[in-house]
C-alpha cells in the first residue's frame, strides 16, 4: 500500500476495464488482474452482509443486502456501492470493524493488510 497517498475514485477511463475485471468472479477478495490505473496486481474487493435475506436474481444466488467496495491497495484507486446484494458464496476472509459504511475502504484495506502479515 502506498503511505501517504490519498484514496480516490477510479478515474472514467479506466471505468470499462476496470468493469471487465471485477464482473468476471464477484465472490473472490483477491481479485486476478491488473490495475488499468497502476498496472499493478493488487486488485481487491469485500462485500458487509447488513442482513441475511437470500434472493436469487436470474440464477445468481445472494445472501442478503450489503455494500461493496472493490480497490487497488498500490495506486488507492477504489469504487465503492452502498447498495447492493452480498453473493451467497461470499465469506469473509477477514474481520473489519465498521460502525458505518464508509465510502473509502481505508480500514478494510488495514484489516486486509494486517491479516496478510
Amino acid at each position: 500500500m502506498s503511505g501517504d497517498a490519498e484514496w480516490h475514485e477510479v478515474a472514467e477511463k479506466f471505468w470499462p476495464q476496470w468493469r471487465r475485471i471485477f464482473n468476471e468472479g464477484m465472490a473472490e477478495a483477491e481479485v486476478s488482474g491488473v490495475c488499468p490505473a497502476c498496472g499493478k496486481q493488487t486488485l481487491h474487493r469485500w462485500y458487509r452482509l447488513l442482513a441475511h435475506r437470500p434472493h436469487m436474481f436470474g440464477d445468481q444466488a445472494f445472501a442478503g443486502p450489503g455494500p461493496l467496495w472493490e480497490w487497488c491497495s498500490t495506486c488507492r484507486s477504489y469504487v465503492s456501492f452502498c447498495t447492493g446484494y452480498v453473493p451467497a458464496e461470499w465469506v469473509p476472509p477477514y474481520d473489519v470493524e465498521l460502525d458505518t459504511i464508509p465510502r473509502e475502504p481505508d480500514l478494510i484495506e488495514r484489516a486486509r493488510a494486517a491479516a496478510m502479515r
